[in-house]
This record gives C-alpha cells, sequence and structure tokens, in this order.
C-alpha cells in the first residue's frame, strides 16, 4: 500500500480577485502536512491572541499576518483530506 499523500490546494486569494496566489504541493506526505498545519494554526492562534491587546497602527498587520497562516494551515488541512479521500477510493 503507498503513503497517503497531499492533493494539489491553492489558497491565498490575491486582493480582491478569484486567483489564489499560493498551493499546498501535491504528494506531500499527509503526516508531514499535519503537522507543519498544527504549527501553523498554533501560530496563528498566538499572533491573534497578541493582536488583541494591541491597540496600535501595526494592529491592521497583525490581523493579515494571523489570517495568512490560517488560510495556510486550512489548505494543508484540506490537500490532506483530499488525500485521504482519494486514497479510501482507491481502494
Amino acid at each position: 500500500m503507498s503513503k497517503q499523500t497531499t492533493r494539489p490546494t491553492t489558497f491565498g486569494r490575491c486582493d480582491r480577485s478569484e486567483e489564489n496566489l499560493f498551493a499546498v504541493q501535491p504528494d506531500i506526505p499527509i503526516e508531514h502536512a499535519l503537522v507543519h498545519a498544527s504549527y501553523v494554526l498554533g501560530t496563528a492562534r498566538v499572533l491573534t491572541l497578541a493582536a488583541q491587546d494591541l491597540c496600535t497602527e501595526h494592529l491592521s498587520y497583525l490581523n493579515w499576518a494571523s489570517l495568512q497562516l490560517a488560510e495556510t494551515g486550512l489548505a494543508l488541512v484540506e490537500a490532506s483530506i483530499e488525500g485521504l479521500q482519494a486514497g479510501a477510493c482507491a481502494q
């Protein structure tokens, strides 16, 4: 049985367009993608909590960074789910 891997998944809308700027690459072992997603989402959580206490000009940058991290984590999870589903269908 072959190792289950991610499927290509785009994310990161560029401004107001429908085009995505980034992508999770195909054929990444799902375990690696989920570990990375955990780190990315954990960082987004810490950054979001830190931004709550700020009322500065930098708040919008922190919010943008949190959104980018959350989108990255979500894309990694979705690519992994698609890989698991594809593996289940192949059996």
